[in-house]
């Protein structure tokens, strides 16, 4: 089993034992890496995954553990596949009482895994939706721009959700209205900025505006950017975009 974390020196060091990892790293911690391979493994091998998976957590409910000068408590896990069956979620309270964050990379790891399956294959995704209703923080990421690993990365997170969700099948309408929330707040809370996060008034105006109504609209319509706004000043803004025709269903066509 490898781990790599990345510590105060942003620096990615393997270990054979996440706990050895944890101790060298020093705090205040922002990602803790547990994955083996990009490669799915057969279930009698997941047990190295769920031991590293109770390690952690056993380092979370201590009361130093995962801590930070200023008192507060996070790190982020980033699991490809996590345990197996029922032992899933039995973990599940386990991880509450942690208050450990989970991120997800769906794009990525629905193209690097499951490759040497048969039909149908695996989607290579951790339990995002088992997570999510349980009341544990997750989020999406993608860490792959243009690389040989996932060459057609680009950042936009609207492509990210759009992946997720579907490959997580969390699309009840009452899903879609709060699933923005897999690219925002929840990757805040992740990474420990809710404070300085969300549009109020005396938090850094950072935020980007979409071509769209309602959360539900922006998530359904893929919805692009019109603006982006950094510290009160627009990094770009465009145009809404406009029609020579504009559709219209009623009109009668020969």
């Amino acid at each position: 089993m490898v781990t790599s974390v990345i510590g105060r020196s942003s620096s990615r060091i393997a270990f054979n034992s996440p706990i050895r990892a944890i101790e060298f790293s020093g705090l205040p911690k922002i990602i803790l890496n547990a994955k083996s391979t990009n490669a799915l493994i057969p279930s009698g091998k997941y047990l190295c995954t769920s031991k590293v998976a109770k390690q952690i957590v056993a380092v979370g409910r201590k009361p130093s553990g995962f801590a930070r000068p200023d008192g507060s408590r996070r790190s982020a896990i980033m699991f490809d596949y996590l345990c197996i069956g029922a032992y899933a979620f039995r973990m599940m309270g386990l991880f509450q009482q942690s208050g450990l964050n989970f991120i997800s990379l769906p794009t990525e790891n629905a193209y690097l895994q499951g490759r040497q399956d048969s039909y149908p294959k695996r989607r290579g995704l951790t339990r995002v939706k088992e997570l999510w209703e349980s009341g544990i923080n997750v989020c999406f990421g993608q860490d792959s721009i243009n690389d040989p690993w996932y060459p057609v990365g680009n950042g936009n997170l609207m492509n990210i959700l759009d992946n997720g969700i579907h490959l997580a099948q969390t699309m009840s309408f009452d899903e879609l209205d709060r699933c923005l929330d897999l690219i925002t707040y929840n990757g805040a809370k992740t990474l420990n900025v809710e404070g300085q996060y969300g549009i109020e008034e005396g938090k850094p105006a950072n935020f980007l505006v979409l071509d769209a109504d309602t959360p539900f609209e922006a998530v359904r319509q893929r919805a692009d950017v019109l603006a982006s706004i950094r510290n009160g000043e627009y990094l770009f803004k465009r145009p809404e975009p406009g029609y020579e025709i504009e559709l219209d269903v009623f009109r009668k066509t020969t």
